[in-house]
C-alpha cells in the first residue's frame, strides 16, 4: 500500500478495501473458464479420437494457450483492482486510491468537514448477508464523489466516517467559539 503523509495530530482510523469474497468469486469463475476448454477437448478426443490428430491438435493447444493467457491477464487486472482500490480514513480526511487502468492510478483527498452525504448501496441477497456494497461520499462540489464498489463491512465504514465527520465539526465549532471570546487584558 501507499504511505500517506499524516499531519502532526492526524492518525489513521480505518482502512477499507474491496471485499475478498467478491475477488474470490471472480477467481473461481476464471478458473472454471480455464477448465472448460480442457473438458471440451477431453470430450471431443474421447468421442472422436481422430479429430485432434496432427495439425489440429497443435491448433487446439495454441487456442487453449491463448485462452489461458487471456484469463491470466484478466485475473491480474482483477487482483490489481482488488488490492489497489482502497480508502484510508483519518481523523482529518478521507484519502481514496483508485486504480483506473493497469498503469494509471488516482489518489484523491477529501477533508472531512467538506462531506455532504454518505450513501451505502447493497444489492442482492448475498451482498446483504455478507455486508458488501457500494459506498458513496458526496462532497460540496457538484461533480466530485468518492465511490468504493464491493466494499466489505459497509455499515461500519459509514458509521466510522460519520463519527469522524461529527468530531471534526465539533472540533471546528469549538475553535470558532473559543476564538470569539473577548480577550482579557
Amino acid at each position: 500500500m501507499v504511505e500517506i503523509n499524516l499531519g502532526t495530530d492526524e492518525y489513521v482510523v480505518l482502512e477499507v478495501r474491496r471485499s475478498l469474497i467478491v475477488f474470490s468469486f471472480q477467481l473461481i469463475s476464471y478458473i472454471i473458464g480455464a477448465i472448460i476448454p480442457l473438458l471440451v477437448y477431453a470430450i471431443f478426443s474421447y468421442f472422436i479420437p481422430a479429430f485432434f490428430v496432427g495439425k489440429l491438435a497443435y491448433l487446439a493447444s495454441v487456442i487453449y494457450l491463448f485462452i489461458v493467457l487471456n484469463i491470466m491477464y484478466v485475473l491480474a487486472i482483477a487482483f490489481t483492482n482488488y488490492y489497489l482500490d482502497y480508502w484510508v480514513l483519518t481523523n482529518e480526511r478521507l484519502v481514496a486510491f483508485e486504480q483506473k487502468k493497469l498503469f494509471s492510478r488516482l489518489a484523491s483527498t477529501l477533508n472531512l468537514d467538506k462531506i455532504q452525504d454518505i450513501q451505502i448501496d447493497v444489492r442482492g441477497v448475498i451482498n446483504t448477508f455478507l455486508h458488501i456494497g457500494m459506498i458513496t461520499v458526496q462532497t460540496a462540489s457538484e461533480d466530485k464523489e468518492f465511490i468504493l464498489k464491493d466494499a466489505a463491512r459497509i455499515e461500519k465504514v459509514k458509521a466510522a466516517i460519520t463519527e469522524m465527520y461529527h468530531k471534526k465539526i465539533e472540533e471546528k465549532q469549538s475553535v470558532v467559539i473559543n476564538s470569539t471570546e473577548p480577550a482579557e487584558y
